[in-house]
């Protein structure tokens, strides 16, 4: 009886299933990931052309990007971007940015205390978590190049 359900429940979930473009879908990410790169470097020359040194410019670049970030996603352009460029928004600082904002939002009906500090790192979680796993594998690999 179970073996018949699992194998029902098989076809139903094949037939309905939404076929993925993995190939399209990386392209794509890499494609607006580096936008946004390109972006953050242009705004690191342009504080730079205005007079602004080494980590100084790179805080601003920074705190630029979270802006607008945070600003797109109140007015909900940043989760149509996410949608069109797939992961290629999880950029650490800008994907930090929209799930820090998301949560506020979400959870502003309930409060600043109770609703918003409490669930502000819901979706920052995993940002934080993917951003801690990168790096390590990033330091890694850099320390194994240099043996």
């Amino acid at each position: 009886m179970q073996n018949k359900r699992q194998k029902l429940y098989e076809q139903i979930v094949t037939e309905y299933k939404y076929p993925t473009k993995s190939l399209q879908n990386i392209i794509r990410s890499f494609i607006y990931g580096g936008i946004i790169c390109l972006f953050g470097q242009g705004l690191l020359f342009a504080l730079e052309k205005f007079g602004f040194e080494g980590k100084e410019s790179s805080l601003i670049m920074s705190l630029i990007l979270i802006f607008i970030a945070s600003l797109m996603t109140g007015f909900g352009i940043y989760d149509m971007l996410g949608k069109e460029a797939h992961s290629g928004t999880l950029i650490p600082i800008t994907g930090f940015a929209n799930a820090m904002t998301s949560s506020a939002i979400d959870f502003r009906g309930e409060g600043y205390l109770i609703g918003v500090s409490a669930n502000i790192f819901k979706l920052a979680g995993v940002v934080i978590v993917v951003s801690i796993v990168s790096g390590f594998i990033v330091a890694l690999i850099r320390w194994l190049g240099g043996i």
